[in-house]
């Protein structure tokens, strides 16, 4: 069994009203164009994401106070992509300076035990990557809410899968920078994406930075690689997805040796 080897050394009764936090955030969201498709994505994307926390939190066998916490990250994480600001501005960084430097948290919750760490995981959520000093409560929490935030956003992609592919027809090549990163089993950082293809295929490498075998599980479980990868493109960039393929599949089975898909 994966252990998440932290504690909040909180109560196992519930430690925020999330029925108010949810609510609250709906009448957030709800100022908002629901006639925009990017709003409305942030939209079914945050409550998603706030699913997958629930259900990976049992998966890790977290505590209800755990539990309770990731959610509400969960549910603020992209807090700062409905500001207007979030246009122009770091996402997570803005959330962070809204929620807690100008307190509009209060909104959602009055408990305040746990700020330090809601705002650590908001803050780093979209980084390239957390901070390796960060202490050990917040790290996990970071981890946590990117593993989440990563798997639904896989997802996503898979949702856009005929409108990334009528945009592709044009590129007949993965760009170079981002098969390297395939090849090294990296991240791909946003200033290598250069094409609608690029893109798309950026989101599989999220893989390489999940930090939970219960979310590579999920992958694999879900079988997301290989319908994200069943997207038609010209002949050319598809000998490059077999490519991307074999290498993520390499990387699950070395990181899932031993697990199989479920682990309760």
């Amino acid at each position: 069994m994966e252990k998440h080897g932290i504690c909040l050394n909180g109560p196992e009764r519930g430690i925020f009203d999330l029925t108010h936090a949810k609510a609250e955030m709906m009448k957030f969201m709800d100022r908002f164009d629901q006639q925009d498709p990017a709003i409305a994505l942030r939209r079914t994307h945050t409550l998603r994401v706030v699913e997958e926390a629930r259900f990976l939190g049992n998966r890790l066998h977290m505590s209800k106070s755990e539990i309770e916490v990731a959610e509400l990250i969960a549910l603020l994480h992209d807090y700062g992509r409905f500001l207007p600001e979030g246009k122009s501005m770091d996402h997570g960084s803005l959330a962070a300076e809204r929620l807690f430097h100008k307190g509009e948290i209060r909104r959602f919750t009055e408990e305040s035990t746990y700020d330090g760490v809601i705002e650590a995981a908001i803050y780093y959520h979209n980084k390239a990557a957390v901070d390796a000093h960060l202490y050990e409560t917040a790290h996990f929490f970071a981890d946590f809410i990117r593993d989440c935030d990563k798997l639904d956003i896989l997802a996503v992609r898979l949702s856009q899968q005929a409108q990334y592919e009528r945009e592709a027809q044009e590129c007949l090549f993965v760009s170079q920078a981002v098969m390297c990163c395939f090849q090294r089993q990296r991240y791909v950082k946003n200033e290598l994406r250069k094409t609608k293809l690029d893109e798309y295929v950026a989101a599989l490498a999220f893989v390489f930075d999940m930090r939970f075998i219960v979310t590579l599980q999920e992958v694999r479980k879900r079988s997301l690689i290989e319908k994200l990868l069943q997207i038609k493109v010209p002949a050319s960039a598809q000998k490059q997805l077999y490519l991307i393929e074999e290498q993520l599949n390499a990387y699950l089975a070395v990181k899932l040796e031993g697990y199989g898909f479920d682990e309760t």
